[in-house]
């Protein structure tokens, strides 16, 4: 006989294989992800060791550290290279930093780190320099952020580049705009000097010579003097274009700015250079009318120069025969474009460049150099003074146009440039007292004056001789020239200023300086007339009648 107990464990059974199959995924996922992560680590070891690689070829310090010494807690290997330390020497001094910092620098830098901590910056930008172990200074741009916490800690990270041949690339410059300065100056304070003296030859050259053209001469006599006044007058032109160059090119070039008429600057233009073409059968075109607006912001001298110089020019280069054209309209920009187009042999492409060089001298239909090569150079500097353009369109044997551009202008309500009626003439027995060291001059004037009968000239080789004189003489007239051997001319004008004896007496300057804006200061002074040398004897005689006329 037997008995017992029946028991259900098929659950339990179930369960069982249940555990055992949920075992067997947890081991197979723990295989799985133990794979996974050892690829991680592979991978995270792989990328810390093209990053550490990284940081030790890239010429930039990366660091970290804290507190007011700079102490450095990490830099990267960049600093071996940049300053012949290795790492571990920052690291291992707390203050290493701070005493490696160039001593001119230490104290501007000391202020930088206590303005940072003061104002609590985030971030901050400088240039130092840094003492190499080999006792080389090094300019070093360093990028640094601050870390404050609440109870005044700090910590920072930041990167360093090595910007010493920068700074050295930037110092040559410096000192190579510096030395071209110089010699610019230099330069210019030489050809100032030079006009004076080429001038005042050629003062009594010309002078002398218009005189003797206002002689009874032989033909062949009036001829010789007809070539000496035009071979004088040629290098007073290059005299003149050489030194306002240097005026222009050293920022001393004045300027005054107003509306001009470009109708009456093209009349008076065309008028110069007529007599030139003439002589070479050369047709000149101008516009009918300008059009609207006729009027351009300019200086009236010097945009009347510049024009001339195009038209002198496309005259010169132009075959017997041709023509020259003149073409206004209105440009881009409330601008006036003026054009001159000739019909000469026109400029290679590659010499177009170099056309508004100095001392360029292109070939002209003659085929030889025309003149210094300076009008073109010095053309362009006025134009672009005066906010213009300058441009040239040319093509082998089809001519060239040279155009400008210059802002517009609404038409005066008084036309500029309008002069006063000229006096009625010098009286008898005028007394003039004429205030100059050069012997040749001194008698060209006395000369010149002989036409004007009854005239006395006092003549004094010395400033203070001349107030002397014209304080004792009370004379009509005082004829001054600038450059005296005890004092300037500028200075003699004061004193006759300053005396209630001469307060009175007119003043023509007769000065050799051109373009320096010394004429606008003395006729400020009180100056009736600036007149420059060497002396057109017409214009003298003009200025002289007008000025005793009035008194």
């Amino acid at each position: 006989a037997w008995q017992g107990v029946l028991v259900d464990v098929t659950d339990a059974h179930r369960a069982e294989d249940e555990i055992r199959r949920l075992n067997a995924e947890l081991e197979q996922r723990v295989v799985e992800r133990t794979a996974e992560l050892g690829t991680a680590n592979e991978r995270l070891r792989e990328a810390n060791t093209y990053l550490e690689s990284l940081v030790a070829s890239t010429p930039v310090m990366l660091f970290r550290g804290h507190g007011p010494d700079f102490a450095a807690d990490y830099i990267s290997p960049g600093v071996e290279q940049i300053l012949g330390f290795t790492p571990a020497d920052v690291t291992a001094a707390p203050g290493f930093w701070m005493e490696h910092v160039h001593p001119d620098d230490r104290e501007r830098i000391t202020a930088v780190i206590r303005d940072v901590i003061e104002h609590r910056l985030a971030l901050h930008l400088t240039e130092y320099r840094m003492v190499h172990r080999d006792g080389r200074e090094r300019w070093l741009y360093a990028v640094v952020h601050y870390e404050f916490d609440a109870d005044g800690a700090w910590r920072f990270t930041g990167t360093a580049i090595d910007i010493t041949e920068r700074r050295r690339v930037e110092d040559e410059l410096r000192r190579a705009k510096e030395e071209a300065e110089r010699a610019n100056r230099a330069k210019s304070e030489f050809l100032s000097s030079a006009s004076h003296e080429l001038r005042t030859p050629l003062n009594a050259v010309l002078g002398f010579a218009q005189l003797l053209e206002r002689s009874e001469l032989s033909p062949d006599d009036r001829d010789g003097v007809a070539q000496t006044l035009r071979a004088g007058r040629t290098l007073l032109a290059m005299i003149d274009s050489v030194l306002e160059l240097a005026h222009v090119e050293s920022g001393r070039l004045t300027l005054s700015i107003e509306p001009v008429s470009v109708e009456q600057v093209i009349h008076e233009t065309v008028d110069l250079v007529r007599p030139m073409a003439a002589g070479r059968d050369i047709r000149l075109v101008t516009p009918a009318t300008v059009g609207r607006p006729p009027w351009v912001l300019a200086d009236r001298l010097r945009i009347k120069q510049v024009l001339l110089n195009l038209l002198a020019n496309a005259v010169a280069y132009s075959g017997d025969g041709g023509s020259v054209t003149i073409a206004v309209r209105v440009a881009a920009g409330d601008r006036l474009r003026l054009s001159v187009t000739d019909t000469g042999p026109g400029i290679p492409a590659e010499r177009q460049a170099t056309l508004f060089t100095i001392f360029d001298r292109q070939i002209g239909s003659g085929r030889k150099p025309a003149g210094l090569g300076v009008g073109l150079a010095l053309s362009a500097r006025l134009v672009e003074a005066m906010d213009g353009s300058i441009s040239v369109e040319s093509e082998v044997g089809a001519g060239s146009t040279f155009s400008i551009e210059l802002p517009t202008a609404a038409e005066p309500a008084v036309g500029p440039g309008e002069r006063p009626e000229p006096g009625t003439g010098a009286r008898a027995g005028a007394t003039v007292v004429y205030v100059e060291d050069n012997l040749a001059n001194l008698k060209l004037v006395e000369r010149i004056l002989d036409v004007r009968p009854g005239t006395r000239v006092l003549a004094a080789m010395q400033g203070s001789l001349g107030c002397d004189l014209a304080r004792q003489h009370h004379p009509d007239l005082v004829l001054l020239d600038l450059h005296l051997p005890d004092m300037s001319g500028e200075e003699v004008l004061r004193l006759l200023q300053d005396d209630p004896a001469t307060r009175d007496t007119p003043v023509i300057v007769l000065s050799s300086a051109s373009g320096d804006g010394s004429g606008r200061r003395l006729l400020e002074l009180g100056a009736r007339a600036y007149l420059a040398k060497p002396i057109d004897v017409a214009t003298f005689l003009a200025a002289v009648d007008r000025i005793l006329g009035e008194a």
